[in-house]
């Protein structure tokens, strides 16, 4: 596979993302009516920080991605929607998504099993494996 390429995740990660969020709330005591799907594009939940996985990581890095995309491919790195909302295009998309699954199943350990990090990982796995190994502390 050539580097930089950015694989979509599997299809069970929208399911593995619920139950990271999910274990994540109940040890936090959040309580979000309707909130039982729909978890993978989440970013923070709760009131303060400390509700979230990974405190404000994933709304930083989610954040660094963005600033990046738009100095990299200027307007292209975005598309608009009717209200003005602006999104990552690709494949600022799927890089951003890599990004956040890989630190949801590292940084948020006491709520993922390790199937769940293998999977939520397999993207970054693929594109930057070295850099999969040196956080897992399995490359010197």
């Amino acid at each position: 596979m050539a580097p930089g390429v950015i694989l979509d995740n599997t299809i069970e990660a929208p399911d593995r993302i619920a139950r990271v969020w999910r274990s994540c709330m109940t040890q936090n005591g959040i309580v979000k009516d309707g909130l039982s799907e729909g978890f993978e594009d989440v970013l923070s939940i709760g009131r303060t920080v400390g509700d979230a996985p990974i405190r404000s990581g994933l709304l930083l890095m989610s954040r660094a991605v963005f600033d990046r995309a738009g100095r990299v491919d200027g307007e292209r790195a975005y598309h608009q929607e009717t209200d003005g909302t602006q999104f990552l295009a690709a494949p600022w998309d799927k890089a951003c998504a890599a990004l956040r699954d890989a630190a949801l199943s590292f940084g948020a350990s006491d709520h993922c099993d390790a199937s769940d990090r293998v999977a939520l990982c397999a993207p970054l796995r693929q594109t930057a494996p070295d850099l999969v190994a040196l956080i897992e502390g399995t490359k010197a």
